[in-house]
């Protein structure tokens, strides 16, 4: 099985990392929370290829892990 570990970064709008988002591998139940820079760090397995994104007062987003 192929496992990739992804990293980023979540900000907003005017570019402030969001402390505490929530970062899920799209379809599946494995995510975590950026940290106090908006940094995250998820690893992705099988055929996982896209992440969701969230914040309490945001739209959520759908991803692209990979390109």
């Amino acid at each position: 099985m192929f496992a990739q570990t992804i990293t980023g970064n979540v900000t907003d709008e005017s570019g402030n990392p969001l402390i505490g988002a929530t970062v899920l591998v799209t379809n599946t139940q494995t995510g975590t929370v950026t940290d106090i820079d908006g940094n995250f760090s998820i690893t992705l397995s099988g055929e996982a290829n896209q992440l969701t994104i969230s914040y309490i007062g945001s739209q959520t987003l759908t991803v692209d892990a990979v390109s």
